[in-house]
């Protein structure tokens, strides 16, 4: 029984395995016997074209993540930089005196890791 494709239900990357998998079926059969070549050359354009495009798709969701990670590293930092400077304005003279190395640490141009 042969089954209808519905192709309103598939996603971009349904598209190209579909089109993966008819193409090397096509590639076991020559090109004059199955009398398509201009079938086949359309397909492996358009599969081209749907490989490169799925390809900016991933890396652009790759920056977003990246960016969310980097967002949060940037505010973990602020937080301990914060926590260090209020650890410093303390009575107790051992962890004030702690702190105040650290501070000296931190302030330096090269831990400045959130610009």
């Amino acid at each position: 029984m042969i089954k209808r494709i519905k192709f309103y239900l598939m996603v971009l990357s349904d598209y190209l395995f579909l089109g993966t998998e008819t193409s090397k079926i096509l590639d076991t059969y020559d090109e004059t016997e199955l009398q398509l070549p201009l079938i086949k050359t359309k397909l492996k354009a358009a599969l081209k074209k749907l490989e490169n495009s799925m390809k900016l798709l991933r890396g652009s969701q790759l920056t977003e993540e990246i960016a969310v990670l980097d967002e949060d590293r940037d505010n973990a930092w602020m937080c301990f930089y914060h926590l260090v400077i209020s650890q410093s304005l303390r009575l107790n003279p051992t962890i004030n005196k702690s702190a105040l190395i650290i501070e000296s640490i931190i302030k330096l141009p090269e831990m400045r890791i959130h610009h």
